[in-house]
């Protein structure tokens, strides 16, 4: 069998390599901050979930949002818009502000059973014996993974007391270093392991998914090891030593110092990320006392709009999280 190629492309990057620049963060300039605030006010009477494209007109900024689609898409895969002046907001206007920026990269995508478009992200202090419990509802360190959509917004509104820095790794260059270093990794990675839906409120049958896979030419990968370990549970089929080694070492090259690039959004940053080139993790945090102290993500699930991404039968299902539920 053919060894596989090294993957070759701006998206395989370091963070060591990455963590003394800053060229990953793009500022809105004053006239762009101005598009926005006015949009805002001109879609008040629309209910932000209806809100389009052409409702939210960006005359200024809809160019470099243009150039950090193609970034995320074919570039790094990552981004961090600075800027949005959510102290001079109103909540209610900053997601507005996070939803129109959003409708100029892409579709909103369900990221709950609850059909949920616009996600927020806080520490809810759920039962951890929850029978699936997702981790973005806690305050709990978040192993790396990817999320069911091309790409995924993420806007400080107020960071935590203390902690909670995200961490992202390319995927691609994971695979280059097993490709050297652990090729014994890459036989189990690309097989592929079970997988659950996150939230498993009917549990579907588990199916069979490779973390790295390539179609068209177009390397992907997928990975949500949560889903993983309970599809395997569920089955009844535990990880053998092989296919357990192989998560061991993806992650640790996830970790690695020299990988990972970590970062402190500030609020009324957004980080955007393609889930296809690039793996994020979040630290553990805490809350202060204060509502200014309490950390509040906001979060966009969002697929192109055109020049749809390469997707294997794996990511057949990346469309978000089906809504299944009603809310009382």
């Amino acid at each position: 069998m053919k060894a596989p190629e090294p993957f070759v492309g701006p998206s395989a990057w370091l963070g060591a390599d990455l963590k003394n620049s800053d060229d990953w963060i793009w500022t809105l300039t004053g006239s762009e901050t101005s598009d926005l605030l006015q949009a805002v006010q001109d879609t008040q009477s629309i209910d932000l979930e209806a809100i389009t494209k052409d409702d939210f007109a960006l005359p200024n900024l809809e160019p470099r949002l243009g150039q950090l689609r193609d970034e995320v898409r074919n570039g790094r895969g990552f981004v961090v818009l600075r800027g949005i002046p959510v102290t001079e907001m109103a909540d209610d206007e900053v997601f507005r502000a996070f939803w129109g920026i959003g409708t100029h990269l892409g579709f909103a995508l369900s990221q709950n059973s609850y059909g949920d478009l616009l996600g927020h992200v806080y520490d809810e202090k759920v039962d951890p014996s929850e029978p699936t419990p997702r981790g973005y509802r806690t305050n709990h360190y978040l192993q790396y993974h990817t999320d069911r959509a091309d790409m995924v917004g993420l806007l400080c509104l107020r960071k935590a007391l203390k902690g909670g820095e995200s961490s992202i790794s390319s995927s691609m260059s994971i695979y280059n270093t097993l490709i050297e270093k652990h090729p014994d990794a890459l036989g189990p990675l690309m097989r592929g392991y079970l997988h659950g839906h996150a939230e498993d409120v009917k549990f579907d049958e588990p199916f069979r998914f490779p973390v790295f896979h390539q179609k068209d030419g177009v390397l992907s990968c997928r990975l949500n090891r949560g889903a993983l370990e309970r599809a395997h549970v569920r089955a009844g089929q535990p990880l053998s030593d092989e296919d357990a080694r192989a998560l061991v070492s993806f992650d640790f090259y996830a970790e690695h110092p020299d990988y990972r690039l970590d970062m402190m959004l500030l609020d009324g940053d957004i980080q955007f990320v393609n889930n296809y080139r690039v793996v994020h993790s979040r630290k553990a945090f805490q809350d202060g006392a204060t509502q200014a102290e309490t950390r509040h993500m906001v979060r966009l699930w969002m697929n192109y709009y055109d020049d749809p991404w390469p997707r294997g039968p794996h990511l057949s299902d990346y469309n978000g999280v089906p809504k299944e539920l009603d809310r009382d």
